[in-house]
């Protein structure tokens, strides 16, 4: 981003048109009927239209996202979810959970809570990722591993700790200080 903003900065769209039209392919590989059907009925009957204004203050999209999909969901039929719906769950069936340290939508403190009340889990946080940690380095290698011993307690994580964030493109032979000529 820091790219494509320095060349916008200099009339150059070019990246955030690609940007852009890579949104539209994927927007076209998820379903809105499914997201809205789990969105009407889980998430936004949670926050109130104050608590998206306080959550979204000071924001660069303000409670843009929140509006739309309250609209969407005024007419959108939505299933009823049990009382129980987000009580902790309680387990003792071993569970490894992942986090990406930046990751905003299952933010880390999250998959803390969840480790509270699953004695047999750990909680292994991806250093520089965001959402979807399951993918990176050497990860997936750690979910292999944790079903084929059925626990999470022998996992060697240290692998993880080794990840780091990428580094920002800062040209368009990619992160490198200079252009090579």
């Amino acid at each position: 981003m820091p790219l494509l903003i320095e060349r916008a900065e200099q009339d150059d769209f070019q990246g955030l048109a690609t940007l852009g039209s890579l949104n539209e392919a994927v927007a076209t590989q998820i379903s809105r009927g499914m997201f809205f059907s789990v969105v009407c009925a889980e998430d936004l009957p949670a926050i109130t239209s104050e608590e998206a204004a306080t959550a979204a203050k000071d924001t660069f999209m303000g409670t843009a996202a929140y509006n739309a999909w309250a609209e969407a969901c005024s007419v959108w039929p939505a299933g009823e979810v049990d009382a129980t719906y987000r009580d902790p769950v309680e387990s003792d069936v071993p569970a490894l959970i992942l986090s990406g340290e930046f990751d905003p939508v299952t933010p880390p403190r999250w998959g803390e809570q969840a480790a509270e009340t699953l004695p047999k889990s750990r909680h292994v946080v991806v250093p520089g990722t965001g959402h979807g940690a399951t993918g990176v380095g050497c990860v997936p290698k750690l979910i292999e591993e944790f079903i084929e011993k059925g626990t999470a307690e022998e996992l060697d994580t240290a692998c993880v700790e080794k990840h780091e964030r990428p580094p920002f493109f800062l040209s368009s032979a990619g992160p490198v200080a200079e252009v090579p000529e």
